[in-house]
């Protein structure tokens, strides 16, 4: 298995209630597996994106945060599987070509007073994956498994009955 990975992060403070950060990641992976039933050879590249923008203010005595942002994940695999005749590759048996792309967006507003924090959220969330198998001939298209946009909500509170003891429940 060797993979390399490079990325990066950037902060920057706004005024004193906005920031923002972002971040972007590149990994790539060679991965070989001489397994007891097959002999597999894998390369994957991975791209991720991400950027919020932070919100902070006290308000009273309730110490007030948004953050709002999105996410973006790129998957390229290609996957190839041999016969494994005592340890070295054999017979091709298959070989896939996979590529996967997800997005989201999201939302999220906390609230902490004392011993308390609330918060409620939710993000749109959109994944597809597109699939061939190059050993077989009769597959002349890329079978697509495109999800439709999904809306997903999330509310959750946090009680704090010591220093290092806390009830928290979230429903999502």
């Amino acid at each position: 298995n060797k993979t390399a990975y490079v990325g990066g992060s950037h902060t920057y403070q706004i005024n004193s209630s906005f920031s923002t950060e972002s971040s972007f990641l590149l990994n790539h992976t060679s991965y070989t597996n001489p397994f007891i039933t097959n002999y597999e050879n894998r390369d994957e590249t991975n791209v991720a994106s991400r950027s919020r923008l932070l919100y902070h203010t006290l308000i009273a005595k309730a110490d007030v945060q948004w953050s709002t942002g999105g996410e973006w994940l790129y998957n390229h695999s290609r996957i190839d599987d041999y016969s494994n005749k005592n340890g070295n590759r054999d017979t091709l048996q298959l070989k896939d070509n996979l590529y996967v792309n997800q997005w989201f967006v999201f939302s999220q507003l906390q609230v902490a007073m004392g011993k308390l924090t609330i918060s409620a959220g939710g993000s749109l969330n959109n994944q597809g994956i597109h699939y061939k198998r190059l050993t077989d001939p009769t597959m002349k298209q890329y079978v697509n498994t495109n999800k439709e946009n999904i809306l997903t909500p999330r509310f959750s509170i946090l009680y704090k009955l010591s220093q290092s003891v806390s009830l928290y429940g979230i429903a999502a």
